[in-house]
């Protein structure tokens, strides 16, 4: 898992469009084929557990180390929530019908299907069925995320 994450925007990412919760549109990375070149798929050895846990992750610049809880209950060991302001359009091009301010990366040891809440209320899901990174793109009036459900 490279700590030179690939920029959200630049195409080599699969993404999946998607509604949250509260209807507004979001989106995440899937795997595709030769992902599993990349990432580490195990089989399950033992039932996993549902989860929610209580978080506090606000906007970051770079990776953030998660709490020994996280680690151990959701599987996931770093994560970083970046702001990516939308570039001004050139004159005589259109601007992108979508436009996501927030990207969640988040780096998984575990399978779940996981459910990110913000501030807001609002949720996104992914879910991973590889460890690696996977993202979250998303906009939100209070981007920060307070809890993540796994199932």
């Amino acid at each position: 898992m490279s700590d030179q994450p690939v920029t959200p925007n630049d195409g080599s990412i699969q993404w999946e469009e998607a509604t949250s919760k509260k209807g507004r549109p979001y989106r995440v990375d899937k795997e595709k084929a030769s992902d599993t070149e990349k990432g580490t798929h195990k089989p399950a050895l033992m039932a996993k557990r549902d989860f929610t846990i209580v978080v506090n992750w606000p906007v970051t610049k770079d990776w953030v180390a998660t709490s020994p809880e996280v680690q151990q209950i959701a599987g996931i060991t770093r994560y970083k929530l970046i702001y990516y302001p939308q570039p001004d359009t050139p004159p005589g091009q259109d601007p992108p019908p979508i436009w996501y301010d927030y990207t969640l990366w988040f780096t998984n040891t575990e399978h779940y299907d996981y459910f990110f809440t913000d501030k807001t209320g609002d949720h996104y899901e992914n879910n991973t069925y590889l460890d690696r990174d996977h993202f979250i793109q998303y906009n939100s009036d209070d981007p920060t995320i307070v809890s993540i459900t796994g199932v």
